[in-house]
């Protein structure tokens, strides 16, 4: 009987430890930095027992526990962020540095006072990322000292830390990534270089080449040197502009030797082959140009030569001269004989003056649109007030005096009886004009009246007709016996 009460109570202490059995419900993972960034591990406990401690150690060896204290790195870099109600037990590591790239542990212990740990959780990394220094990246020309003959071999290099992760660097030209003759050197410990080696040509003189730099740490990340410009020293590369078609005989032509020279060419040099009378040669501007006067058929196929010389050497190019007796075009070489005392520059065009040379001939076309219009709308304006002066009523200046018309019958004025034997006759009245054209236009045109016997052959007194000729004033001395009305008209022709 007491054997098995023993083995009920081992069997009860058995059951009560399985239940306290401590255990992680969220264990830390893998971290990744930047250096002087801030880094966090998670940890949750659960079953903890009253005396238990959470600890995290580095590398084995605490460095903070759940009563904050620093066991190992300095105040405030390492935090621990506990709720033992929840089992939370965090990590934060303040601004991470090189030595802070350590492998960690959430660990847990029976006490303060144990050494080892009664659970240990999976150990994770934290991997501190960090940039090169500010003063990289370094460009540096390896060969020569910044001045190359044509055809040396120029070598560049770009050196950067290496830093974490390894950081790219990238040549470039004018914007452009350079892809060919390009190695990485990684022999030398902790740094990394780009070596960028070519042969010099006439096209690097004056070149500049960068060296970028960036790093996967940081998208934002971009820094740049410069090396340049480089000096390239070359012999004269020469170029005649040739014209576009034949020339006529008698016309002249003029030729301009272009060279391109580091150092500058000193010196140019015509050939003709076959050549030409010289009287017919005018050569100017330090023998940079050539003017051929009064050209002729034995000219064509005459071959052009010019030479351009500096310190590194001598350069030449060629042309064949053409001329023909019909030339379909005009070559834009091609000059008028002109005063052969004066300098005749090479003709060249560029967009500006092509552009100037467009508007001028917009404006002489606008202003010759503007004449043929006035041209032509002048005469029609001419003919229309013409035709429109005709309608309007033209006046005729007042006479003084004027006579009714022969058609108009009215019994003659007269102060005494006259005898009712005399009839009626036909007769004109004087009248005075005065300015009112009220009811002009219903006036019929005026003529001097004719006198007319009368038909009866008995005597008739002696009448005076108004003279047409003679003034109103004669008219009313003369018939002032007379009850004659003086009205006002106006006379339209």
């Amino acid at each position: 009987m007491y054997e098995l009460q023993i083995l009920l109570t081992i069997l009860m202490m058995s059951v009560n430890c399985a239940q306290n059995t401590v255990t992680f419900i969220k264990e830390p993972s893998d971290k990744t930095a930047l250096k002087g960034k801030d880094a966090s591990f998670s940890c949750i406990v659960d079953n903890l027992s009253a005396g238990n401690v959470v600890r995290w150690v580095q590398w084995g060896a605490v460095v903070i526990s759940e009563n904050e204290i620093v066991v190992h790195g300095f105040a405030l870099h390492f935090q621990i962020d506990a709720n033992r109600n929840k089992g939370e037990y965090n990590l934060t590591i303040k601004s991470v540095t090189l030595t802070d790239d350590a492998q960690y542990n959430c660990n847990v212990y029976a006490n303060e006072v144990a050494q080892e740990p009664i659970i240990s959780s999976q150990a994770v990394r934290l991997t501190v990322n960090y940039l090169p220094e500010s003063t990289y990246p370094k460009c540096l020309e390896t060969m020569g000292d910044g001045i190359y003959n044509e055809g040396d071999d120029v070598e560049l290099c770009c050196e950067s830390e290496r830093a974490s992760p390894p950081v790219t660097l990238q040549w470039t030209r004018n914007g452009q990534v350079i892809r060919q003759n390009i190695r990485i050197d990684d022999s030398e410990n902790g740094k990394r270089k780009m070596i960028y080696k070519f042969k010099a040509t006439s096209e690097h003189n004056g070149m500049r080449f960068t060296c970028m730099l960036t790093s996967s740490a940081d998208p934002d990340y971009k820094r740049n040197c410069t090396s340049g410009p480089i000096a390239v020293t070359y012999k004269p590369q020469v170029l005649i502009p040739s014209y576009e078609n034949a020339i006529s005989p008698g016309q002249e032509i003029l030729f301009f030797c272009k060279s391109t020279a580091n150092p500058a060419a000193t010196k140019f040099r015509w050939e003709l082959e076959p050549a030409i009378d010289s009287n017919r040669l005018v050569v100017k501007l330090d023998n940079q140009t050539l003017q051929i006067l009064n050209t002729k058929s034995k000219d064509n196929g005459t071959r052009i030569s010019c030479y351009a010389t500096n310190s590194i050497g001598t350069g030449h190019a060629q042309l064949i001269l053409i001329v023909d007796p019909n030339p379909t075009t005009t070559p834009s070489g091609l000059i008028e004989t002109t005063n052969l005392a004066a300098p005749i520059p090479p003709e060249t065009s560029t967009g500006d003056e092509n552009a100037l040379t467009s508007a001028i001939i917009l404006c002489i076309a606008t202003i010759a649109c503007i004449m043929l219009i006035l041209l032509l709308t002048i005469p029609i304006l001419l003919v229309y007030c013409n035709k429109k002066k005709e309608k309007n009523v033209n006046y005729i200046s007042k006479p003084d005096c004027y006579f009714e018309p022969k058609d108009c019958r009215t019994e003659l004025p007269y102060s005494h009886a006259q005898p009712r034997a005399l009839g009626y006759a036909e007769w004109g009245t004087g009248r005075t004009v005065s300015s009112d054209q009220t009811n002009r236009y219903d006036e019929p045109i005026y003529q001097e009246v004719e006198e007319k016997e009368s038909q009866h052959q008995e005597e008739v007194p002696k009448y005076y007709y108004p003279d047409p000729y003679e003034a109103r004033s004669c008219l009313q001395s003369k018939y002032d016996d007379f009850s004659t009305v003086y009205t006002t008209r106006s006379i339209i022709i």
